[in-house]
């Protein structure tokens, strides 16, 4: 599942479940629109919206990500939005992560020609 929020919690991990986070800077364009919004202030939802080009409803809900779940982070900057706002405020700035999770690590094959593990999967940006 892809979800978009405007935070990330280490309350979101499933903790026993994963030994890999991978958090990387991606553009507005990455983010794909099948996302289910977890953005539950209606103003920072609508500025979303707007900078991503398709409907991010306003959603509360609790997250608890999955190894095969992908969340897209919009990480506002700036001063608080003013109520009502559908646009950036002047001096803000918006930007997109995405966060997956591995559910396994290094297999400790220590070698530099690796190429089994979710580590070396990582590096390779898969």
């Amino acid at each position: 599942m892809n979800y978009l929020a405007n935070a990330f919690s280490i309350n979101m991990l499933p903790v026993e479940n994963f030994t890999l986070l991978q958090i990387k800077r991606v553009e507005s364009q990455e983010v794909p629109s099948d996302v289910v919004s977890a953005i539950g202030h209606p103003d920072t939802a609508r500025v979303v919206q707007g900078i991503l080009d398709y409907e991010v409803p306003c959603n509360r809900l609790s997250l608890k990500l999955e190894p095969e779940d992908t969340l897209y982070v919009a990480q506002y900057t700036g001063p608080r939005l003013p109520e009502g706002a559908t646009k950036l405020p002047e001096g803000a700035n918006l930007e997109f992560f995405r966060v997956t999770l591995k559910p396994e690590g290094c297999l400790g094959c220590r070698e530099q020609e690796c190429t089994g593990c979710a580590i070396w999967e990582m590096l390779q940006g898969q």
